[in-house]
């Protein structure tokens, strides 16, 4: 078994970007994975709900980086 260093979670909440970018990943995936099944999925204007369908959903697999191990 391979034992991977426990990253100090103070520092990454202090640094903030890699927890954005975590966020952002997984977010590009759900959008794709919705896109994909074609499902819609809900967002924001004029700070209303509102339903994206899927074939307006802006997400390109290109995006979207493979899941890390």
């Amino acid at each position: 078994m391979i034992r991977r260093p426990v990253p100090d979670i103070d520092a990454l909440f202090a640094a903030g970007t890699p927890i954005d970018e975590a966020l952002n990943r997984g977010i590009r995936r759900a959008l794709l994975r919705h896109k994909k099944l074609g499902e819609s999925v809900v967002g924001t204007k004029d700070g209303k709900p509102v339903i994206i369908p899927p074939e307006e959903i802006p997400v390109f697999d290109d995006e979207v980086p493979p899941p890390r191990r």
